[in-house]
């Protein structure tokens, strides 16, 4: 994946994953709804929408009752998600 577009098409895949699964808690299916919708909705730049996102994806690996498989995926979207989130 080169492009930031591309990134974001498959984070927003990896957290529709974790949104639709029932085996997830609800809570943590809500933040990925919201990072869904602040990645798919959100004004400003793939950087902007990115880190607003980051924020949002971040403390949710950090649950106690979140699945082993669903940690994984969140991890793997909060690293994409900082590959394009622009530090400068």
């Amino acid at each position: 994946m080169s492009t930031d577009e591309e990134k974001i098409n498959y984070t927003v895949s990896l957290l529709e994953r974790i949104a639709n699964d029932t085996n997830v808690p609800r809570n943590i299916r809500r933040g990925a709804s919201e990072a869904i919708d602040m990645l798919k909705t959100g004004e400003g730049t793939y950087a902007v929408k990115a880190s607003n996102a980051h924020d949002i994806v971040e403390p949710l690996p950090e649950d106690p009752n979140c699945p082993a498989y669903a940690r994984t995926t969140l991890y793997k979207a909060v690293s994409l998600l900082a590959t394009i989130i622009d530090y400068g």
